[in-house]
């Protein structure tokens, strides 16, 4: 299974929980100013894209000669996130980005709502994990963790088994607040969408669980 890291331009808090996993495991690509995390954590990334805006100059210059570049012009249709997620998702099974929050309120939301476009992206930041789920999603070991789903379509019907608040076939509009704020209770939790799709926020355990 591939796996890749992607590093967008956003704040990272804690780089402390990074280190303790086994980046050799995955692949490593950056988004524009994502590259400032990948040189502060001493990562050599397969490839740096974007329109190179806030990537600084000397941060530019350490990887030059040791990995690729991929330069685009300031007015495009794209961000350098998605770009990057455009050239790379078809090669890899998991994507998980990190440094997608912090800064502009429209970055956060175009972030988060890309996921509707690339499934199989995870967004990770120091506390809590953001997913798309459109079918059956099954939550194991998440034990006691909290969980909410915000609703994406007009309307959308889920079954949840294993979590304080279970559900059977409910029909939740968008602008629901029904599937916020719930609980894992069981080892193994199941979530089943029926129609529609939710935005997936689980609280992350203490150790970056990628």
């Amino acid at each position: 299974m591939k796996k890749a890291i992607v590093f967008f331009s956003g704040v990272i808090e804690n780089y402390f929980e990074i280190k303790k996993v086994n980046l050799n495991d995955y692949d490593i690509y950056c988004a524009d100013g994502g590259a400032e995390h990948a040189k502060a954590l001493n990562l050599l990334p397969k490839l740096i894209i974007g329109d190179f805006d806030s990537i600084r100059p000397s941060t530019k210059e350490y990887f030059n000669n040791k990995t690729e570049f991929l330069e685009f012009p300031k007015d495009k249709d794209f961000t350098d996130g998605e770009l990057l997620l455009k050239h790379i998702y078809d090669d890899y099974n998991e994507i998980y980005v990190l440094g997608a929050f912090g800064g502009n309120l429209y970055h956060l939301l175009g972030n988060i709502f890309l996921l509707e476009k690339y499934p199989k992206v995870k967004l990770i930041n120091d506390f809590e994990e953001v997913f798309y789920v459109n079918d059956t999603f099954i939550f194991s070991n998440k034990k006691d963790l909290k969980i909410s789903f915000i609703p994406v379509d007009k309307e959308n019907n889920i079954s949840l088994k294993g979590f304080k608040f279970n559900l059977i076939e409910k029909t939740v509009k968008r602008g629901d607040s029904l599937t916020l704020s719930n609980t894992i209770t069981e080892s193994i939790a199941v979530a089943e969408v029926h129609s529609g799709a939710f935005i997936a926020i689980i609280q992350r355990i203490k150790e970056l669980n990628v």
